[in-house]
């Protein structure tokens, strides 16, 4: 489930500009993809895949998401207790 979650919040972005390329950040929390692009000739240079930034964010959205189920487990129990 984290590799899904990572795919999807590969999808936000963020731009930054600068000289003489521009650069686009793909992922949250840190950038899975970056993009280079050239402003001047409106091509992209390149994207580069920042496998650091892949593998910290797998990790992070499959603790999210063994957190979210360990509470929902609990919240169940709860309620069936009453």
């Amino acid at each position: 489930m984290g590799l899904i979650l990572t795919a999807v919040f590969s999808l936000f972005s963020r731009y930054e500009p600068g000289a003489p390329h521009h650069f686009l950040y793909n992922g949250l929390p840190l950038p899975t993809f970056t993009q280079v692009i050239d402003p001047v000739a409106g091509s992209l240079v390149s994207i580069e895949p920042n496998m650091l930034g892949i593998f910290v964010d797998v990790l992070f959205f499959s603790a999210v998401w063994l957190a979210l189920k360990r509470t929902l487990a609990k919240l169940r129990r709860g309620q069936t207790e009453e």
